[in-house]
């Protein structure tokens, strides 16, 4: 099961790269930073609750380890783009 998961995100993901390019990648990381600032403004507005504070904290978290990932994959895309145009 989670492998046919794994294979459809990967082959949307393929789609997505063919379709919109590197642009693609740039409205991920825009998307992540706007869910980070949000969380941001969580935890100012929550500083009393630990509980609300702490799950702002995993969010952002998560959500940095997605850009860096995104920022990787966007740099290995350019970087193939431009050795094939070398090619």
């Amino acid at each position: 099961m989670i492998q046919k998961v794994l294979h459809s995100a990967h082959r949307a993901t393929r789609w997505l790269d063919r379709t919109l390019g590197p642009s693609y990648r740039v409205v991920l990381v825009v998307g992540l930073t706007a869910e980070i600032g949000q969380h941001v403004r969580e935890i100012s507005r929550a500083a009393g609750d630990i509980g609300s504070t702490l799950r702002s904290i995993l969010v952002i978290a998560v959500a940095a380890a997605l850009m860096l990932n995104t920022f990787a994959s966007l740099y290995e895309q350019l970087a193939r783009r431009e050795m094939r145009r070398r090619s």
